[in-house]
């Protein structure tokens, strides 16, 4: 009992800063970071040695001078952990995941912002360059188990910024975060910043203040350094539930607090991704740590093998005192000679290295893939031998695909938490920009094979209005092979699409196909688009599917009908529908006028409701019904 009250009276005081009087708080917030960074030692060394271990360098440090100044080391090494490493990442990582908004209930203005809000999502992750920072956000869960993506908006810029963020930089209770990241109310993050850019960053009335500031987390082996760093640090303390008001956000250093304001959301501004979820806390476990021991053990046989290597040698042996009268050389056909009644030298020649030594360093290469769940092939890029046939090739990859579907299903969560975030800063800046008379916020995005501007406040929804669902970009086989046997079944579905792509046979090309096969169902989703969301009047052009529009319009109309669009949005399709059947009725007669005018013996016969033309004759002259008289009139041109 002695012994634990010991302990409870080294526990440091525990400093609610987020209770702290406004602009008062950056001392409690340092303290804190700090006490949590000097507890956190044994988080840094294993990030030191997970780094090592994919980096293959003796890194001193995960500083930037410490990092880059690698301690020499002229050890043969083979990197198991970076092989398996960058297989995963380009198994799964490099298939872009898509955002779709499913908008709730049967309202049809809410569904219409939902489509817009995935159009809003398609530029928002292209504006801020997400897919590429998403693959440094998977090598960090790769080889660290975490990777976190930070995302805030920039009222400066009126942009919304992301930014990968290094394990390393954030903090965390352990004891609050025993039962995972759900569990942290608070969350630290340190950062070095440029004392210049501190001052341009957060205004000149802190310059005093900031040129005190210092470097609270100082961990440089090698200090030599032209940059004047100081620690910036940001706290987040999140609110007891939605709109509990008990919420706070801090950025401060230990001379001054920079910004203060209530923190409305109920979780931090980080799109975390962990490649396998530890059982307790909060960070993850990587490739780097499960493969850790194995990677240790390679590194042994490697160097015991180099040794053996080096000492193995050619020798020669010869009796004891008898001396030989030359040395040996590189003469061609030379003749040697040895001392009279001794025996000629003997040439010795050792086995370098065991051949047990190389199999189980196969084994152990072998095992570090087996673990991992990954393919050897794929890490050469090769097919298995015998797997000749598209079906056999897309079978095997579905293979690999269960194996990571977990992986993929936090990937994926991954990129849905990411434009949740951009949602909420796109909310932040859109009311700031109409508070100062900016307008409103908005993003350029890729429709139809053409820009389009999307207006946040247009599609904006709220958040228990709406669902978001990630899906991969591309649903193919990356192989031609596999691509090929795809497109054979779907040439049994659709014809069409089979004779669109004979053409590129040599190397499939999926999405034109498609859009070709596609276009006569996408035009009609077009007409739908103008008449039903804009009210703008349309009429069919001859070339248009008169059965195909008639069904799937119809079709459309009802539940349009049913989502409660405007009348005389519909009574737009209503007159669409009346043109199309006008314009059948006319290819109609038109084919009947061609037949009885060629059919032998009936000269100048005209078919059953067919107008006779001047003179009696049917056919160029006939009396036909004009575009004019068509509810609508003439097409409207498609721009």
């Amino acid at each position: 009992m002695a012994h634990r009250n010991s302990r409870r009276g080294r526990q440091p005081k525990r400093e609610k800063w987020w209770t702290r009087p406004k602009d008062k708080a950056h001392d409690a917030v340092v303290s804190t970071m700090r006490h949590l960074d000097e507890h956190q030692r044994v988080t840094h060394e294993r990030n030191l040695h997970h780094i090592r271990l994919y980096s293959n360098r003796l890194a001193g440090g995960l500083t930037g001078n410490d990092y880059n100044r690698t301690l020499r080391d002229d050890r043969l090494r083979l990197n198991v952990v970076k092989a398996v490493a960058d297989t995963a990442l380009a198994t799964i990582a490099t298939s872009d995941a898509r955002i779709m908004t499913l908008g709730k209930g049967g309202n049809y203005a809410i569904k219409q912002r939902a489509r817009g809000l995935t159009k809003f999502g398609d530029g928002i992750f292209h504006q801020t360059e997400h897919y590429d920072k998403s693959l440094e956000v998977f090598q960090d869960g790769i080889i660290l188990g975490t990777g976190l993506e930070k995302i805030f908006p920039d009222f400066t810029d009126n942009r919304i910024k992301t930014e990968r963020v290094f394990p390393e930089e954030i903090l965390v209770d352990d004891t609050e975060a025993k039962y995972g990241p759900r569990a942290v109310r608070q969350l630290f993050q340190h950062k070095e910043m440029q004392r210049d850019t501190a001052i341009d960053v957060f205004g000149n009335k802190f310059k005093a203040k900031l040129a005190n500031a210092t470097l609270v987390r100082e961990s440089h082996t090698f200090s030599e350094t032209i940059s004047d760093p100081i620690s910036v640090v940001e706290a987040w303390y999140l609110p007891s539930y939605k709109g509990a008001g008990d919420g706070r956000h801090v950025i401060g250093t230990d001379t001054v607090t920079l910004f203060d304001e209530p923190w409305e959301l109920t979780s931090f501004p980080f799109a975390q991704f962990r490649w396998t979820h530890s059982p307790l806390g909060f960070w993850g476990m990587g490739l780097a740590e499960e493969l850790s021991q194995v990677q240790i053990e390679v590194n042994y046989l490697l160097q015991k093998i180099q040794k053996l290597m080096t000492l193995a040698t050619t020798q020669v042996w010869v009796e004891k005192n008898a001396l030989a009268k030359s040395k040996l050389n590189n003469e061609d056909m030379g003749i040697k000679e040895y001392a009279s009644g001794s025996r000629p030298p003997i040439f010795q020649t050792v086995a370098a290295v065991s051949p047990e030594y190389f199999q189980h360093l196969d084994r152990l290469w072998n095992r570090a893939f087996e673990v991992a769940g990954i393919s050897q092939l794929s890490a050469t890029s090769k097919k298995p031998a015998g797997l000749e046939s598209g079906e056999a090739l897309r079978a095997f990859q579905e293979v690999q695909t269960k194996r990571f579907q977990h992986v993929e299903k936090r990937w994926q969560k991954y990129h849905v938490d990411s434009f949740s975030l951009m949602v909420h800063a796109a909310r932040q800046l859109d009311t700031h920009m109409k508070k100062t008379n900016q307008g409103s916020f908005s993003v350029l995005t890729k429709d139809r094979g053409a820009l389009e501007e999307i207006n946040f406040s247009k599609v904006d929804l709220e958040d228990d209005s709406f669902i978001i669902q990630a899906y991969p970009t591309s649903l193919l086989p990356a192989m031609p092979a596999g691509k090929i046997e795809a497109l054979k079944q779907l040439g049994a579905i659709s014809p069409l699409l089979q004779e669109s792509m004979v053409r590129d046979l040599d190397y499939p090309d999926v999405e034109s196909a498609l859009k070709r096969v596609n276009a006569p169902i996408e035009i009609l989703d077009l007409y739908l688009h103008r008449m039903l969301d804009k009210g703008i009047p349309m009429s069919p052009h001859s070339f248009i599917d008169a059965d195909l529009a008639a069904r799937y319009m119809t079709l459309e109309l009802l539940r349009a009908e049913i989502d409660g669009v405007p009348e005389k949005n519909l009574e737009l399709v209503r007159n669409f529908l009346e043109q199309i059947e006008v314009l059948e009725q006319r290819r109609m007669l038109a084919q009947q006028a061609v037949a009885a005018a060629s059919a032998p013996g009936t000269p100048g016969a005209v078919p059953p409701g067919l107008p006779a033309a001047p003179g009696g004759a049917a056919g160029a002259g006939a009396s036909l019904p004009q575009l004019s008289a068509i509810p609508g009139g003439a097409p409207a041109p498609l721009v």
